[in-house]
């Protein structure tokens, strides 16, 4: 009973780090084999730390935790955390504060037809 309650939390880890990965980077991998051989679940893990999120990481540690029993990269952890002061500052950078949205000319006319991230 509690190999096949482990073995659930496996794939359902491998889901969601299947779900950030396509959605992401575009990349879509089979969830079964992830679960099922050591090898392409070391590439997929290699992979998922190259992209630097924050969420991903977290969900790949896990999944190595239950699929190896321990973290190939102790480190892991601080990384994540420095990905995400970065991101932060990232999105700090990019995102305009309401105040500068205002000082910007409005008499621009909006096209209809223009995606503007919202429900209108």
């Amino acid at each position: 009973m509690a190999e096949t309650l482990h073995s659930t939390e496996k794939v359902s880890v491998a889901a969601l780090i299947s779900v950030i990965l396509r959605r992401k980077i575009s990349r879509t991998i089979d969830i079964k084999w992830l679960v099922e051989n050591e090898a392409y679940a070391k590439n997929i893990i290699a992979l998922s730390r190259e992209q630097g999120l924050t969420d991903l990481n977290k969900y790949v540690d896990r999944f190595e935790i239950l699929m190896f029993g321990k973290l190939s990269t102790p480190t892991a952890v601080e990384k994540s955390s420095a990905t995400k002061n970065e991101s932060t500052a990232f999105k700090k950078i990019l995102t305009p504060s309401y105040e500068e949205e205002e000082s910007e000319d409005t008499t621009e006319v909006m096209d209809p037809h223009k995606y503007v991230g919202g429900i209108r």
